[in-house]
C-alpha cells in the first residue's frame, strides 16, 4: 500500500487500440487543458456521488475519476491512498473550463487508473487547506474490487434505493452498456424472457434462486456508450412482505446464435455478437 502526500501529474499517450498505452511520465503539478475531454467508452466513470461506493473493475479495464476543485479557495485534491500493485495511475489532469478567468469559478479534475491485477485496495482522497494541522473539508473514498479476465464489451449494474417502506414498490433498475469501439448485438434486458434475472434472500433465510437460463431471446444492438435500462417492481415477482434486510444480486445472459456479417468495403462499422453472463455485483449481494 502506498501512501501520496501530494499531488502529482502523469502524461500519458492513449492510442487508439485499448491495448496500446504509452508509459507515463510524470510531472509535479496536473497537466492544464482547456477543452473538456470526451471519455472513450470503455472507460468506467465515478465521481462525488460513487463517494462510499463498491467500484468493480476487470483487469485491463479504465477508470476515470472526475472531482471539482476550485484553487481560488487555498483547498486542493491530495491522493493519500491506493494500492500500485491492483492500480496503475495513468494520468491526471485539471479543465481549464474558465476562459475569462472569473474568480471562484470551479474546474474539473481528472485522474485515469488502470487496473493492473485483481484484488481490492481503497481509493482515498482528500480536499485539503494546507496549514498546521491541514484544514481537511472534504474526505473521498470508495473500495475498487478488480476482478480476474478481461472485461465483457458490455457493462451490467442494477441500482435500487437502500430501503422501502410497507407497501411501497419494490422498483430495481437494471442498466446494459456498450463499453466497446464497437457496436455490439446482444440479447435484449429482459425479466420475462430470463436474459434479467435475480436471486433474493429474505430475512427469514428463504431464497428465491434464479431461474433456468433462457431458451429464447430477442437481440438489441447498442452503438459504443449507448445503454439500455429497464425498471421493474420485485414486489410483482416475489413476495417480499416481510419486514427486514434482503439480499439481492442480479444476472444478466446474452446468448447469440450467430456472427454478424461485417462488410469488406469499410462502408458499414464494424459489428460483433457477445455471449455470456453477468452478475451484479459480481462477488456478494446487495442489501434492502
Amino acid at each position: 500500500m502506498k501512501i501520496k502526500n501530494k499531488l502529482f501529474a502523469i502524461t500519458i499517450a492513449i492510442a487508439l487500440s485499448i491495448s496500446t498505452i504509452a508509459v507515463p511520465v510524470a510531472s509535479i503539478d496536473p497537466e492544464i487543458r482547456p477543452v473538456p475531454p470526451l471519455p472513450p467508452p470503455w472507460f468506467k466513470q465515478i465521481n462525488e456521488t460513487n463517494n462510499g461506493d463498491t467500484v468493480y473493475l476487470c483487469v485491463g479495464e479504465l477508470l476515470m475519476l472526475h472531482l471539482k476543485t476550485n484553487p481560488s479557495t487555498g483547498y486542493h485534491w491530495i491522493l493519500i491512498e491506493y494500492n500500485e500493485v491492483i492500480l496503475n495511475l495513468t494520468n491526471h489532469y485539471v479543465i481549464d473550463n474558465n476562459p475569462s478567468d472569473v474568480i471562484g469559478a470551479a474546474l474539473d479534475e481528472y485522474w485515469i487508473f488502470s487496473a493492473k491485477t485483481d484484488g481490492n485496495t481503497p481509493l482515498r482522497l482528500e480536499y485539503v487547506k494546507p496549514g498546521n494541522p491541514p484544514d481537511v473539508a472534504v474526505e473521498y473514498n470508495v473500495n475498487i474490487i478488480v476482478l480476474p479476465g478481461p472485461p465483457a464489451p458490455v457493462n451490467f449494474e442494477i441500482s435500487m434505493p437502500k430501503s422501502f417502506t410497507s407497501g411501497e414498490p419494490v422498483t430495481v433498475t437494471a442498466t446494459l452498456t456498450n463499453q466497446a469501439l464497437y457496436s455490439v448485438i446482444v440479447s435484449d434486458l429482459s425479466f420475462n424472457l430470463k436474459t434479467l434475472d435475480f436471486e433474493i434472500l429474505t430475512p427469514d433465510g428463504k431464497t428465491y434462486h434464479f431461474r433456468e437460463k433462457p431458451t429464447y431471446t430477442t437481440t438489441i444492438t447498442l452503438k459504443p456508450g449507448e445503454s439500455k435500462s429497464v425498471t421493474i417492481n420485485l414486489g410483482s415477482h416475489y413476495d417480499l412482505s416481510q419486514p427486514g434486510e434482503y439480499r439481492i444480486k442480479a444476472k444478466y445472459v446474452s446468448i447469440i446464435p450467430f456472427e454478424p456479417v461485417n462488410p469488406l468495403n469499410g462502408d458499414i462499422k464494424r459489428i460483433e455478437t457477445w455471449s455470456g453472463t453477468l452478475y451484479y455485483p459480481p462477488s456478494g449481494y446487495l442489501s434492502f
